[in-house]
């Protein structure tokens, strides 16, 4: 195995030495716990970094710390009034309705104040689009109304000259009359002072009682120019401009009395009835306001 010296000592290798198996035992040991360190570093970390995932990816609210201000706030003594969806203990008292109707119109009906700093006038409807188109559609039937009117009192002079100029029978005289009470009664229908909302109001009923009225007043100028005719051309120049006269009234009385049955077939007089009643509307509130400020300049 090993080789003796001259002193009778072996010569053995270095690595079959006692003191080298404890050294190599001593190494094994320390590089197994260093392993073991290393390895539950690792495993700390590894737990550390997991825990940070975790916390990031977890919603704020489901966190402890979260639970604790909760806690917190909830221990605290209320001093001042919860509202519940922002809504105050007093209102919701309310009835619905009542609410409503107030939103409403807080919304529609424009304060005096805001209409006094805006600089508007006395009805406040220069800034309101539908108060012009209202205003618009009144006027339109209001000038129908008065040309109606004027058509009506033409018509009527034109009975009325025949009987002074001309020399008409008693047949013909006592027709003017029935017809000149008609056309009063007319009158009287559109200034709305009579069978006001009636069927006789009804722009159709008007149409053809005007135009019946007309075509009655074509046939008696046409009776005068035949008088005239019988005469041999030698009537006065006043029973001439009579018959004239007739004839275009009585034309314009008809074509008054088609107009009419058109505008009832297209339901204007109901058109015409909700314009009068915003416009009445609007001028009712107009008139409030101008009221209160007069009582708030007089204070």
């Amino acid at each position: 195995m090993g080789r003796t010296n001259e002193a009778g000592e072996t010569n053995e290798p270095s690595w079959l030495a006692e003191e080298n198996d404890e050294k190599l035992t001593e190494g094994l040991l320390t590089e197994d716990i260093t392993d073991k360190t290393l390895a539950v570093g690792h495993k700390k970390k590894a737990d550390t970094t997991n825990e940070q995932h975790k916390k990031e990816n977890e919603a704020s609210w489901l966190s402890e710390d979260n639970d604790e201000k909760l806690t917190e706030e909830l221990e605290q003594p209320t001093t001042e009034k919860t509202f519940e969806f922002g809504v105050p203990e007093e209102e919701e008292k309310k009835p619905l309705l009542q609410t409503r109707e107030a939103t409403k119109k807080s919304y529609t009906t424009p304060s005096t104040d805001t209409k006094i700093k805006a600089g508007g006038d006395d009805d406040g409807d220069d800034e309101d689009t539908g108060c012009h188109c209202t205003k618009w559609c009144n006027g339109i039937f209001n000038f129908i109304t008065t040309v109606a009117i004027f058509c009506h009192l033409t018509y009527l002079c034109a009975q009325i000259l025949p009987i002074i100029f001309i020399n008409v029978d008693h047949l013909q005289t006592m027709l003017r009359v029935y017809i000149s009470v008609f056309c009063l009664v007319n009158i009287c229908i559109e200034m709305e002072w009579l069978f006001k909302g009636s069927i006789a109001s009804h722009y159709i009923s008007r149409g053809l009682i005007y135009s019946f009225l007309g075509l009655v007043g074509v046939d008696q100028a046409i009776a005068i120019r035949v008088d005239m005719l019988h005469l041999n051309h030698k009537a006065s120049a006043s029973a001439q401009f009579s018959s004239l006269f007739q004839n275009i009234a009585s034309w314009i009385e008809t074509c008054l009395g088609y107009f009419y049955i058109v505008m009832g077939l297209f339901c204007m007089n109901m058109v015409r009835d909700n314009v009068r009643k915003k416009e009445g509307e609007r001028l009712e509130r107009a008139k409030e306001e101008r009221e209160a400020r007069i009582a708030g300049s007089n204070v």
